[in-house]
């Protein structure tokens, strides 16, 4: 039977019982608990035993559960994550062939047209017509050619496997004689040119850059606009600064060029090709680009570490 134990009534056990008759009366029970203390012990003990495995199963199980949950979500986040940079790629590689095909298309146009015009008006023009139509095809032809160099070149430098070759030179020296062979040094003026400064870099990548910047400035500079070139020494960097006169450089190329994340095909359709290898060059050496528009001029500042010749 099962019962309250009359020594803890608040427990019920199983128990036995027995009646005791005397003489002509009962005189009690005598009962005998099956559950004693060591009884419960030892269910008790059972019993942990038996929850304990149940209990550290169903932890095992929420935590495999939930393992398998942040493993699904990881996937799903990187596989969107990949969708969107596959996204984005898509996007940079259509603009970058918007903004060739618009740098490509007018000299070809230009030439295209001259072209026509020898072809309809042939033993109509004078020996000197002729020669001037010819050279200028040929000079647009040739602006085609150079942009084409220019891809190809600013496509090399994209490449994963591609590595600048840094040594120490005096930057002076090497901006001194690029503005020597563009012959440009009497529309040009050059503050501190003579300045000593080492840097450690590419000589021959940072040549295109000096280049590339020089003649940005005067194809955009009005006639009788100054160009002026200063270096300047800043703490432990040389300041190489160009500033031409001219109408104010649209504010999203000056965001392109002082965003260092943005990529190279994401660069405004008005840019010149020779102003996107400037900044992929100073990216590659991990140099500051930077512009600013001020009152009456553009102003492209080339930040370098100094080298210690020590």
């Amino acid at each position: 039977m099962v019962g309250p134990d009359p020594r803890d009534p608040s427990s019920w056990k199983i128990f036995s019982a027995a009646a005791v008759e005397g003489e002509g009366a009962r005189l009690g029970y005598i009962y005998v608990i099956l559950g004693s203390q060591q009884y419960r012990s030892v269910s008790q003990m059972l019993f942990n035993s038996r929850i304990t495995p149940m209990v550290l199963g169903s932890v095992m199980f929420l935590l495999a559960v939930s393992l398998l949950v942040t493993v699904v979500y990881l996937q799903r986040v990187r596989e969107e994550d990949n969708i969107r940079r596959l996204t984005a790629s898509e996007k940079e590689r259509r603009d970058f062939m918007v903004n060739i095909s618009h740098d490509l298309r007018t000299p070809l146009a230009i030439a295209r047209g001259y072209a026509e015009t020898l072809v309809m008006k042939k033993g109509g023009l004078t020996p000197e017509e002729e020669g001037n139509y010819g050279g200028l095809v040929v000079s647009k032809l040739e602006q085609v050619q150079k942009m084409v160099n220019q891809l190809f070149e600013l496509s090399k430098m994209e490449s994963a496997s591609f590595e600048a070759h840094r040594e120490p030179f005096v930057f002076s020296e090497m901006m001194q004689e690029v503005l020597h062979a563009l012959g440009a040094g009497s529309r040009i003026a050059c503050v501190n040119g003579e300045d000593g400064t080492w840097v450690e870099a590419d000589v021959s990548m940072m040549e295109r850059v000096v280049q590339n910047l020089v003649v940005n400035a005067l194809a955009y500079t009005p006639e009788g606009g100054a160009i002026e070139i200063w270096l300047d020494r800043v703490g432990e960097e040389l300041v190489f600064t160009i500033a031409n006169a001219g109408p104010p450089l649209a504010e999203e190329l000056v965001r392109w060029v002082n965003a260092p994340e943005a990529p190279a095909a994401q660069r405004p359709a008005r840019t010149a090709i020779g102003l996107a290898i400037v900044r992929k060059i100073l990216l590659l050496h991990g140099f500051r680009f930077s512009v600013e528009v001020r009152e009456g001029e553009n102003v492209f500042m080339v930040r370098m570490p100094v080298y210690d010749r020590r």
